[in-house]
């Protein structure tokens, strides 16, 4: 048996363009669109993740426009898991502003973990009353998952 002590980092594990992918780069869909999803194992059965997501993003055009974005964390041995959001933002969009890089991220939440395990982190977001898209730009981002013991 492992005797962590709590506060304890038990791994922290860094994603960006060097070794992971942005699955979507362009939000234009009022449904969620996963931007990035990353697999992490779990090794304590009493630990917490913390995640942060950042990146370098835009949206084009004038008038009103909004989006929402979110960090999704799923234990991959649940079958039907909850919908455990860390996360959410919302940004709102008329004329001004639309260049920000600090629109929908950074985004960071924490959550108990369910035992150790393999889990999924997940970065989605959503186009809500818009005519423009958001655009993700790939060489600039970075998501740090770390585990701390409770």
């Amino acid at each position: 048996i492992n005797a962590y002590k709590s506060g304890q980092v038990l791994q922290m594990k860094i994603f960006q363009k060097q070794n992971s992918t942005l699955q979507n780069t362009v939000i234009n869909s009022n449904n969620f669109t996963t931007i990035i999803s990353v697999s992490v194992q779990g090794i304590s059965n009493n630990s917490q993740f913390f995640v942060h997501f950042d990146c370098n993003s835009g949206v084009g055009g004038t008038g009103y426009d909004s989006f929402d974005s979110r960090l999704l964390l799923l234990n991959n041995n649940i079958d039907y898991p909850s919908l455990p959001v860390l996360s959410t933002k919302f940004i709102q969009f008329d004329s001004d502003n639309r260049f920000s890089n600090m629109m929908l991220f950074p985004i960071s939440g924490a959550k108990n973990t369910e035992g150790a395990g393999a889990y999924s982190v997940i970065v989605q977001a959503r186009r809500n009353t818009s005519d423009d898209d958001l655009k993700i730009f790939d060489d600039k981002f970075c998501m740090t998952v770390t585990e701390v013991q409770n």
